[in-house]
């Protein structure tokens, strides 16, 4: 069965309540144009921050009420959802993580930044993959999908779409177009799993205060399903078929007698006790 995903291409503030008010007005525009999960740039709920002092004058409980409205809002309108937000770690600092929803309120967990390229970040310590509109799926956080070794884990262990949420450079940051543009194709085809990638638009006015857009859904033979343009706030969609992500190219690093067989299995035990591990967790 087939499951249709919009991409919320938008910019977001410091001012958690009002971020949160634009990401459920577009959460509602997901759910009237039939959209099954709505997916958002990375830390939308308080708008990416430059240092830790921005968190700490916002504050965890600001962003821990974000959330709740977010799973609320994914009650009442029966739409999974998977945002950027921010939370204290245990041992310290804050991670970049992501919220992860499930349709009907259901909250699956979160996923915690594992390769932080800001100062503020402490890396995520697990690699799960949940279960969202009936699809094992595993998430990433903007940087970490320079790291192939993640999705490849992932994708071995069952997942068959890769949700990654990011606020990237700028557009005047020409040297690193490219990477931008081929990487979500490339993780999609050396996996064979869907990937979808969330960004924050370009902004014109203040380029500093914007990524570079072109948020993507790219299939599992590296074919984009629907593409945003890099400047301005838009929704793409696309249907997938989950059925057609099939991992036999990840599945078969981790089957064919070469030294890497032997890795990836241990890497995939780390997954599947991630999962087990998040697996009905709420809100800490």
């Amino acid at each position: 069965m087939s499951i249709r995903v919009a991409v919320c291409q938008i910019l977001t503030s410091h001012d958690v309540a009002a971020s949160t008010d634009k990401i459920i007005a577009w959460m509602d525009r997901a759910a009237g144009r039939g959209a099954d999960v709505a997916v958002f740039p990375e830390v939308a709920t308080g708008g990416y921050p430059r240092d830790a002092a921005t968190l700490e004058a916002i504050g965890a409980d600001a962003f821990r009420a974000a959330d709740a409205r977010l799973v609320d809002a994914s009650r009442r309108l029966n739409l999974a959802v998977v945002a950027g937000t921010a939370r204290p770690a245990a041992r310290g600092g804050w991670h970049n993580s992501l919220v992860i929803v499930d349709k009907g309120g259901c909250l699956r967990g979160y996923y915690d930044k594992l390769h932080p390229a800001e100062s503020w970040t402490v890396p995520g310590e697990c690699m799960p993959i949940h279960v969202l509109c009936g699809v094992p799926s595993c998430f990433l956080v903007c940087y970490d999908w320079r790291f192939p070794e993640l999705t490849r884990l992932y994708a071995a262990a069952g997942a068959k779409v890769c949700y990654c949420c990011s606020h990237h450079e700028d557009p005047s940051v020409e040297r690193k177009t490219a990477a931008y543009h081929a990487i979500p194709v490339v993780r999609a085809a050396e996996n064979t799993i869907y990937f979808v990638s969330a960004n924050a638009p370009g902004c014109a006015d203040n380029l500093r205060a914007g990524s570079h857009g072109r948020s993507r859904i790219i299939d599992p033979d590296g074919n984009a399903l629907a593409t945003a343009s890099t400047f301005g706030e838009e929704m793409i969609m696309a249907e997938i078929d989950p059925d057609l992500a099939t991992g036999h190219v990840a599945r078969r690093a981790l089957n064919d007698s070469t030294p890497l067989r032997m890795w990836l299995g241990e890497g995939i035990k780390i997954v599947q006790q991630d999962a087990q591990d998040e697996a009905g967790r709420g809100f800490h």
